[in-house]
């Protein structure tokens, strides 16, 4: 095996570590439901409980990861890029059934460094999956992974073009004030990764969501991060993943009723700090022309004699 390869290995190992202690403490101590155990599990937590986490790291620099929430709330990056978006009950009902089915594993007889898929699956459980070669234990949730993968991809590359040309069609008009982003909901739900600290990655994310008219975010998308190498999707899908979970004040219209409006929220990766602003796409109203005052009326009157 290549250098190269030792040490895509070793990243997904890392992944694997890591994410086993960011994981296991906050589960600790929790109710059954919330650590994955085969419970009823009420509809207002679905949206935020885990479902997977799946993060390919091939032997290129292009990394992609892919978290499903519960109830089919889906978040895919794939390098620079990334989208939000719903998985249809079919290919959501499919892929439960087989990850309640499933137990910890490591393909470790073929397991390959540019075909490992490092999985975290709620409860917690953790596998190393082999995407082209799995083994009888893993080549469910492995077809399973490939088919939303593929679908996931047509997804980033539809609903980022085509979103792009809805904006610019039908920018945010008629809105007298933007949305305005709770920080305590991001703050809960934006982390600095752990495996993104352990390779020191840092840079910019620029999410574009559209919050609905009670202030939830209906679509969120990132077009492009400056972000090189496999720090990008990482720091994508963490900047994504918060601002879909977030809740925010809604626009309010010009009549004086609440709306969808889009906005652009900047969430930058430092040292030792994560931070977030918000910037408006909402066009600036032209400015009323205020009426002269009787003082430039008078001036331009007394001009005028004076120049008779």
């Amino acid at each position: 095996m290549c250098c190269h390869s030792r040490q895509s290995i070793g990243y997904i190992l890392l992944l694997i570590t890591l994410a086993t202690g960011v994981l296991l403490t906050p589960l600790r101590g929790q109710p059954a439901e919330e650590r994955g155990v085969q419970t009823e599990v009420k509809e207002i937590d679905s949206a935020r409980l885990l479902l997977i986490d799946a993060t390919w790291i091939p032997c290129s620099d292009t990394t992609e990861s892919l978290y499903i929430f519960r109830n089919g709330k889906t978040v895919y990056a794939r390098g620079n890029s990334g989208v939000s978006f719903t998985l249809g009950e079919t290919m959501l009902g499919g892929l439960t059934t087989v990850i309640n089915a499933m137990e910890s594993f490591t393909d470790t007889a073929t397991l390959d460094s540019c075909t490992t898929i490092g999985v975290i699956l709620a409860g917690p459980r953790y596998l190393l999956l082999n995407s082209r070669r799995p083994t009888d234990e893993t080549k469910p949730l492995a077809a399973e992974l490939a088919a939303i993968r593929k679908y996931a991809r047509r997804r980033i590359e539809r609903d980022i073009e085509k979103t792009l040309e809805y904006i610019e069609q039908r920018p945010n008009t008629g809105v007298k004030t933007d949305p305005e982003l709770d920080p305590e909901t991001l703050n809960r739900s934006l982390y600095n990764s752990p495996i993104a600290s352990t390779w020191r990655c840092r840079g910019t994310v620029t999410v574009t969501a559209q919050i609905d008219a009670r202030g939830n975010v209906r679509r969120a998308f990132v077009n492009e991060a400056p972000i090189e190498g496999k720090c990008a999707s990482l720091l994508v899908m963490t900047a994504l993943r918060a601002v879909t979970l977030s809740s925010f004040e809604p626009a309010v219209k010009i009549e004086g009723n609440t709306g969808a409006a889009w906005m652009n929220i900047v969430v930058s990766f430092g040292r030792k700090s994560v931070t977030s602003m918000e910037k408006s796409m909402t066009p600036e109203l032209p400015a009323e022309e205020e009426p002269p005052s009787d003082d430039n009326t008078n001036q331009r009157t007394g001009n005028k004699d004076s120049a008779e």
